[in-house]
C-alpha cells in the first residue's frame, strides 16, 4: 500500500498532471498556433471568433459549439489611437504624455478608454499604448 501511494504522489509532483481525488488527470498543452487545432465559427466587425480544441491562453473561455466543450477565442475590443483624439473634445493630461481626457462620446468604442472624474467633470480617459 505504502508503495502505491509513493508512485501516485511522484507522479502528480509532475508539472503537465493534477491529481483529482484518486485519479491522475493530464493536463493539455497550451496551443501556441491557432491553425493546429482551431476552426473559425462565426466573423463580426471586430473579427473572426474561433473555436478550439485547446486553451488558446489569456482570453480563451470554454463554451458549448455543436454539443462538444471547445476553447472559444473572441476578437478583441479596438484601441483608441491617437487619431481618435479629436482635437477640440480631448486634450492631454497628466506628465507621461499618454493620458487623454475626452468629452462626450468614447473615442473609437476603445478598450483602452474608461469613464473617471477630471477636474469635477466625467470624462473618457484614454490610455494611448
Amino acid at each position: 500500500m505504502a508503495i502505491r501511494l509513493f508512485a501516485v504522489v511522484v507522479l502528480a509532483s509532475r508539472a503537465d498532471a493534477l491529481l483529482v481525488g484518486h485519479r491522475l488527470v493530464q493536463t493539455p498543452l497550451t496551443a501556441l498556433n491557432m491553425k493546429d487545432s482551431c476552426v473559425e465559427i462565426s466573423e463580426g466587425p471586430l473579427g473572426k471568433t474561433f473555436a478550439c480544441d485547446e486553451p488558446q491562453g489569456l482570453g480563451s473561455e470554454v463554451e458549448l459549439i455543436d454539443g462538444e466543450l471547445k476553447w472559444v477565442r473572441h476578437p478583441s475590443l479596438p484601441n483608441a489611437g491617437l487619431s481618435d483624439m479629436d482635437e477640440d473634445a480631448c486634450h492631454l493630461i497628466g506628465s507621461s504624455g499618454k493620458l487623454f481626457a475626452c468629452k462626450g462620446d468614447r473615442p473609437a468604442n476603445g478598450i483602452n478608454c474608461e469613464q473617471e472624474w477630471v477636474e469635477g467633470e466625467m470624462v473618457w480617459v484614454c490610455k494611448m499604448p
